[in-house]
């Protein structure tokens, strides 16, 4: 059975797991998005003398498969009231923390992806000192790597501010144990505020987006929603939220980065359905 025909199936790719140790499925988006871009990465090695610099046959970098256009991606709904209160319920964030065995966090990366509409990997990439205040005001400062925006700054609510502070004293605290010592001036920029547990010999390493996902989604299925959530969607919500408070496109798109103009569309759609 050929690559594209598992994938208009909706059948497992070949050779390929998740984390979990599943099979990931292969579906038609996808695979356009795939060799699209690969397509798109091997003309660019050509135009830039890569190739022949290589030794790499340009017949073999043109053969890849057009992978088709007209495929859109479903844009993700905002969270109903009911599903909202239900992830930020005191009770329920307990539960994630007991989900947190090694304390990396989750509940602080939850929390400040619901307060400030972050992607949820500018969250899990924060670093060490992504906190300050300037003129009493708590701010938040983060790479947005998806639209090439680095060190933004925002507003915060100042339980996020005080939740981030607190999750900052306990990465020092388990820099101290591990290396006997505090972090140097010069160590701090570079420094998770959620270090990975494996394969970060000097605190750099912040956890997996995959680490977070996988404990979100076993959370989310133990508090029996009735519906298959993701963190994303904490963003659209916030977008929304934001739209009916009469906040501006312009105002949301500068919060919270370069919205595209589908998603931008997306957001006017649900909140004109309250006229």
């Amino acid at each position: 059975m050929t690559f594209g025909h598992r994938a208009r199936h909706g059948l497992p790719s070949l050779g390929m797991v998740l984390v979990d140790g599943r099979s990931p499925t292969v579906t038609d988006l996808s695979c356009q998005f795939v060799f699209n871009q690969s397509r798109k990465l091997l003309y660019s090695a050509i135009t830039a003398c890569h190739a022949e610099r290589l030794g790499i046959d340009t017949g073999f970098l043109t053969a890849i498969p057009f992978g088709g256009t007209g495929l859109k991606q479903r844009s993700r709904n905002p969270f109903s009231d009911d599903v909202a209160r239900a992830l930020t319920d005191e009770t329920n964030l307990r539960h994630l923390e007991e989900l947190d065995l090694n304390d990396r966090g989750l509940r602080d990366i939850w929390e400040t992806i619901v307060a400030t509409g972050r992607r949820c990997s500018e969250v899990v990439e924060l670093r060490l000192d992504c906190i300050g205040r300037y003129r009493g005001l708590a701010m938040l400062w983060h790479d947005q790597t998806k639209v090439g925006n680095y060190n933004e700054g925002i507003r915060i609510p100042e339980p996020i501010y005080h939740r981030l502070d607190a999750r900052r004293t306990k990465t020092l605290q388990l820099f101290e144990k591990r290396y006997g010592r505090i972090p140097a001036t010069a160590e701090r920029p570079g420094l998770a505020l959620f270090p990975s547990r494996i394969r970060n010999p000097n605190g750099r390493q912040p956890i997996s987006y995959g680490h977070f996902n996988q404990r979100f989604k076993t959370w989310i299925t133990g508090l029996d929603l009735g519906g298959a959530y993701v963190a994303h969607q904490a963003r659209h919500t916030l977008a929304t939220n934001l739209l009916r408070a009469d906040a501006t496109l312009t105002h949301i798109r500068r919060y919270l980065g370069q919205l595209s103009e589908r998603m931008a569309e997306h957001y006017v759609k649900i909140t004109n359905s309250d006229l």
